[in-house]
């Protein structure tokens, strides 16, 4: 791998994701969207852009669901 795409992807090889896309936060993101809120929705993806940086706030992004928002059913649509 040359350049800079090849240092980034050794990069993330070395390093795990900080925040991933967790079935409860994209469980609140399908919710939102359905009801038309977007402006949470649109926090999760601008900071789903840098996964491996670990930011002020996220804790928020990285924390366990609560008993509530635990996703025990998931659906492929495919």
């Amino acid at each position: 791998l040359v350049g800079d795409h090849g240092k980034r992807l050794e990069r993330r090889r070395r390093q795990p994701s900080r925040i991933i896309p967790r079935n409860h936060l994209v469980q609140k993101a399908i919710d939102l969207t359905e009801s038309g809120d977007l402006a949470w929705v649109k926090s999760l993806v601008d900071r789903g852009q840098r996964p491996f940086e670990w930011q002020a706030g996220d804790v928020e992004w990285a924390r366990s669901p609560e008993p509530e928002e635990r996703v025990t059913r998931t659906f492929c649509g495919t």
